[in-house]
């Protein structure tokens, strides 16, 4: 990654967004349930809240310059994860909802993925991603529906209604995920070839001798 200044003062912005949505909801999910301990079983409900939560650790990282946190890797991984937040809430509130919903939540459904996607274009090293990433990617939505089913199945509280198999029956669930992990790993396989098709050929012309 290039370290920068302007690619670490990106980062910091995004991690502030990160932080204040996620920080924002947690308080008010504390005071709507009586105490932390309430706010936290909350927020640690929605695949939201642990996707901002990445993306805060990771951008929090590299504006401390934490080389680790950079990795071509770990960004496609972060752009996949927001790709299925966006699509989740996008295509289940709309922007009639997204216009009436509170500071906090447009931080994080409005502001945030975009900017994450833009720090990926501007300073991302090209070229390093591989075509195993995408199955890779795959891993953390897959956990993170097994934990939503688990915690639906012990408590009744599924995350979101679409992932409610008492309501819908576990055959249309499945079919979700199923769509859900194939439209993932389509995504990843086309970060992927963009990056190395179409940014790095534009990278490959930049660096090139006859440039000048």
């Amino acid at each position: 990654m290039h370290r920068t200044w302007s690619a670490r003062c990106l980062a910091a912005i995004i991690a502030l967004v990160a932080w204040v949505g996620l920080l924002w909801t947690f308080y008010d999910y504390s005071t709507s349930s009586g105490g932390l301990l309430g706010g936290f079983w909350q927020v640690t409900l929605y695949y939201t809240h642990w996707a901002t939560f990445l993306a805060a650790i990771i951008f929090t990282g590299i504006a401390l310059n934490v080389k680790s946190l950079g990795r071509p890797r770990l960004i496609g991984n972060l752009l996949i994860i927001l790709a299925i937040l966006t699509a989740m809430y996008w295509g289940a509130r709309g922007i009639s909802d997204f216009m009436a919903s509170p500071v906090r939540s447009k931080l994080i459904h409005g502001f945030l993925p975009p900017l994450v996607i833009v720090f990926w274009i501007l300073y991302v090293e090209r070229l390093e991603l591989t075509w195993k990433d995408p199955l890779i990617w795959t891993i953390f939505p897959l956990v993170y529906t097994l934990y939503g089913l688990l915690r639906g199945a012990l408590t009744g509280e599924y995350p979101y209604d679409l992932g409610d198999v008492h309501k819908h029956g576990y055959r249309a669930v499945l079919l979700l995920i199923a769509v859900t992990g194939v439209g993932s790993l389509l995504l990843g396989y086309a970060i992927v070839a963009f990056d190395r098709q179409v940014l790095g050929k534009r990278k490959s012309t930049e660096c090139s001798p006859l440039d000048g």
